[in-house]
């Protein structure tokens, strides 16, 4: 059965560096899943974990601090973006989540996608990618409390 990972996070700004990549759509990628968008919006949405706000037995998971234990590949995700196929990226294949951001505030659930680029330096953030300008669009300001919850890859 699938596991689930559900974080609690706070919304930041980031240093705008994502907005440098170009994450191909799917005419691009002939193996994504059918759903994962066409063109993505530039940059990500930055979901900054809280001290407390990792899962249970996140630390088990795999090696390095925080979310470089995802790194190991040890929570599946939906599938991989090759390096070479991502525009302007000096880091490794991209593993990318089905995911879903919750407003506390609203309980409003967002539909999007997590990427995480294996050997990236971030350890206390989640990258939230999606056809629309998430921060906008949803009206998330900066310090908006959210959960994220990631899913792994099913069969």
């Amino acid at each position: 059965m699938p596991r689930t990972l559900t974080f609690c996070c706070s919304v930041k700004k980031g240093i705008g560096k994502h907005s440098d990549l170009r994450i191909p759509g799917t005419n691009e990628l002939p193996d994504a899943p059918s759903d994962w968008p066409t063109t993505l919006q530039p940059g990500s949405l930055n979901a900054l974990i809280d001290d407390n706000g990792y899962p249970d037995g996140f630390e088990s998971l795999g090696s390095g601090p925080g979310m470089k234990k995802l790194d190991d590949g040890c929570f599946e995700p939906e599938f991989v973006i090759p390096k070479d196929k991502i525009k302007n990226n000096s880091k490794g294949d991209a593993q990318v989540w089905r995911a879903c951001i919750v407003v506390n505030a609203t309980g409003e659930e967002i539909a999007c996608w997590a990427l995480r680029r294996i050997g990236s330096g971030i350890k206390k953030q989640i990258e939230l990618v999606s056809a629309v300008h998430l921060r906008n669009t949803f009206r998330l300001g900066e310090d908006a409390k959210v959960t994220v919850r990631l899913f792994e890859r099913q069969e």
